[in-house]
């Protein structure tokens, strides 16, 4: 069964240029031009980094999934934006340290848990951000610059964490659901954008931080032509593929197939997806 969907770059398995056109050059201002950039979604979750989970079997799993997505990434000559939800409840004092979270390794800068997880993937990735500068920016401010990318956006993106009665919030009701509307998203963000996500409350009583995901909807709502999706992969794909097993249509059915088995990943709801934002100039 396959837990990870992409499409293959064209020509090889890095990205073309991520360069932004600089305005004052006329040889980069012929009309019609197209300029391809990477935005990625990646879970901000600790999880990610080997020294805070040794060889425990499902971070090791998450981890191989989420590193499928590094070939639409790097290398890149352009610098990384880090985007993601300031919220002071996963800020340390530490610059640059995971200490605040048990973690023994630093990153150089950064104050916020999606921040420091994000680049300390960078690094474990081989991208030395001492030489090719990281940018950091709030998540919304893709309402008004997400068009004027230079090099690969990265949205620190959470799910929920209540799939199973011994998920960190137990059982929640509404949560499948939520996850399944995320994973669809991830699948296919510009068809899924053209209605609400989520609701906001919902969202949150399933432990999802909702402004990242809107973040992104909302810049696919605008910009429906300009987004393709490269590799989508989500924690629930082999609950969903069970599903289609068992019905004609999944998509109708809200609750996840029985399981008496231990939690999948925890119970905690991971996305990953990686996208191609292409720009007519």
């Amino acid at each position: 069964m396959t837990h990870s969907h992409s499409a293959s770059p064209a020509s090889s398995t890095t990205p073309a240029s991520h360069r932004r056109p600089d305005p004052t050059d006329i040889s980069d201002a012929k009309s019609g031009t197209h300029w391809e950039r990477i935005v990625a979604l990646l879970p901000p979750t600790p999880l990610l980094i080997p020294e805070a989970t040794g060889h425990a079997k499902y971070p090791a799993q998450l981890r191989t999934e989420i590193d499928r997505a590094r070939q639409w990434m790097l290398p890149t000559d352009g610098p990384i934006t880090i985007a993601f939800h300031p919220d002071d409840s996963m800020a340390t004092c530490h610059v640059g340290s995971l200490k605040a979270w048990g973690i023994d390794v630093n990153v150089g800068a950064g104050t916020y848990l999606p921040d420091l997880v994000l680049r300390a993937l960078l690094r474990r990735w081989g991208y030395d951000g001492e030489i090719v500068s990281v940018d950091i920016h709030d998540a919304q401010f893709l309402a008004d610059d997400g068009s004027l990318l230079d090099g690969p956006l990265l949205i620190a993106a959470d799910g929920g964490a209540g799939l199973h009665p011994d998920a960190p919030l137990g059982d929640v009701p509404e949560a499948w659901a939520l996850e399944e509307q995320l994973r669809r998203f991830v699948i296919d963000p510009v068809t899924q954008a053209s209605a609400p996500l989520f609701d906001v409350a919902a969202a949150a009583d399933c432990g999802i931080d909702p402004e990242p995901w809107i973040a992104w909807a909302d810049f696919c709502r605008s910009h429906p032509s300009s987004v393709s999706t490269l590799y989508h992969w989500s924690s629930i794909d082999d609950r969903a593929d069970t599903a289609a097993e068992q019905h004609d249509d999944p998509r109708t059915h809200d609750g996840p197939p029985a399981q008496d088995s231990p939690p999948a990943y925890g119970g905690i709801g991971f996305h990953c997806g990686v996208w191609q934002l292409t720009t007519v100039m």
